[in-house]
């Protein structure tokens, strides 16, 4: 709650690296992260969890341990969609709002 679509991204990364990080018994873990906010052009929240949703396919189908954005405005995934690759976080875009993350 109360997090930019920046601040949710680096969120993502954080987990998404935690996870990575810990050592697991029977074999390495990874995971993909997709993440919304709620913005003007957000009209419910159905809707919300929907682009959320979108947006972990879109992680999904980006490869193993990323982290995927969708807005309102970027209503499907061949529309601008930020991610990371588990490396670092650069230029996320959102409704014309540039935010860079630093790398971990």
């Amino acid at each position: 709650p109360h997090t930019s679509l920046c601040g949710a991204m680096d969120l993502g990364d954080r987990l998404r690296g935690a996870i990575e990080s810990c050592k697991w018994p029977l074999r390495h873990v990874t995971i993909s992260v997709g993440v919304s906010c709620i913005e003007p052009a957000t009209d419910s929240s159905s809707s919300l969890i929907s682009l959320a949703d979108r947006a972990l396919y879109v992680s999904k189908a980006a490869g193993r341990n990323p982290v995927a954005n969708l807005s309102a405005h970027t209503a499907s995934p061949a529309d601008k969609m930020s991610s990371t690759n588990g490396q670092n976080l650069a230029n996320v875009n959102a409704n014309e709002r540039t935010c860079t993350a630093q790398p971990h």
